[in-house]
C-alpha cells in the first residue's frame, strides 16, 4: 500500500514517515524540502495543485499533515493559503486519483477556545463542543475540517480528521517553563509517537464517511490534580465529568479522547504523571 504523506519533513511527518515505513507502507513523502529517510521524496508546495496531484499518482491513501503550524504576525494570507487551500488540494487530488482514504490533521484550535481566545463552555472538552474560530490559524483548520466533511459526503471517501492538542515529546515538557501559556491551552499535550500510532490505526480502520477525533494524552502536565487546576484557573467553567472520569488518574486531561479510543482502539501510551 502506498501513502502520500504531506508535511513529511515536519515534526509529525518525520515520525509518521518512520512508523509507516516500519509497518511496511510505501511512502511518497511531500514537503517544501527533502527530509531524512529513504522514501520517495517529492519537493513542492501545498499551494501548487498540479504538484500535489502529481505526487498523488499511484497512491492508495493520503495522510495530510502539511501545514503552517500556528499564526505568524504579518502572514495571515499565507497561513490561510497553505492550510485551507492546501487541504483542498490534498482532498481534490485524492478524489481525482480515486484515492478513497484520507487522514487529515486539524487542530483543537479550530474550536476557538485555545490560546486565550475564550474559555470553553464546559469540561471535559470533546468533539461536540461548539466551535467559534476567529484568528487565521483556527479558521484555516476549521475550514479544513469542513472540506474533509464535504469530500467524505459528496465523494464517498473515508476521511479521518484529527484534532490534536499540543504535540510534543512528553519527556520534554516542563511545567515551569511553559506556565506562561500552558493555562491558555488547558495544560493539554499528546506525544508525537502516540499521534503516529493514531495515523496507523486510522489507515487500518477502513471506516466509511467522516470522523472527527480529538487526540490528547490521558493526563495534563500541570503539577496540580485536575480538579484543583480547574478550581484555581478555570473556576467559571461548568464541570460535567462522568463519575468514573478520574479513575485512571487525578491528573486527567481536560480534553476527552474517548471517541478516538472507541473508534480506532487508540490508547495513548505516554503520560506526564505516572
Amino acid at each position: 500500500m502506498r501513502v502520500l504523506l504531506t508535511g513529511a519533513a515536519g515534526n509529525v511527518g518525520r515520525v509518521a514517515l518512520k512508523r509507516l515505513q516500519a509497518e511496511g507502507y510505501e511512502v511518497t513523502a511531500f514537503d517544501l524540502k527533502q527530509g531524512e529517510g529513504s522514501a520517495d521524496w517529492v519537493t513542492g508546495s501545498l499551494t501548487d495543485y498540479p504538484a500535489v496531484l502529481e505526487a498523488a499518482e499511484g497512491c492508495d491513501a493520503v495522510v495530510h499533515a502539511g501545514a503552517i503550524a500556528d499564526d505568524w504576525p504579518g502572514q495571515d494570507e499565507q497561513v490561510m493559503a497553505v492550510n485551507a487551500m492546501g487541504t483542498w488540494h490534498a482532498l481534490q487530488a485524492a478524489q481525482r486519483k480515486d484515492i478513497g482514504q484520507v487522514v487529515a490533521f486539524s487542530s483543537v484550535q479550530a474550536m476557538g477556545i485555545m490560546a486565550g481566545d475564550r474559555l470553553p463552555d464546559r469540561f471535559p472538552i470533546d468533539e461536540t463542543h461548539p466551535v467559534s474560530p476567529a484568528r487565521p490559524y483556527p479558521l484555516s483548520k476549521f475550514f479544513g475540517e469542513e472540506m474533509c466533511r464535504s469530500f467524505a459526503g459528496r465523494h464517498g471517501m473515508a476521511v479521518t480528521c484529527f484534532r490534536p492538542v499540543l504535540i510534543a515529546r512528553t519527556d520534554h515538557l516542563n511545567p515551569e517553563l511553559h506556565s506562561d501559556w500552558a493555562h491558555k491551552d488547558y495544560w493539554a499535550h499528546v506525544d508525537v509517537e502516540d499521534v503516529a500510532e493514531a495515523v496507523l490505526l486510522a489507515l487500518r480502520a477502513r471506516h466509511s464517511g467522516y470522523e472527527l477525533l480529538i487526540l490528547s494524552a490521558a493526563d495534563t502536565y500541570s503539577p496540580l490534580p485536575t480538579l484543583d487546576l480547574v478550581g484555581q484557573q478555570y473556576p467559571s467553567v461548568p464541570c460535567r465529568f462522568p463519575a468514573d472520569y478520574f479513575d485512571l488518574t487525578p491528573y486527567r486531561a481536560l480534553f476527552d479522547n474517548a471517541r478516538a479510543r472507541q473508534s480506532l482502539g487508540w490508547s495513548p501510551k505516554k503520560r506526564f504523571h505516572y
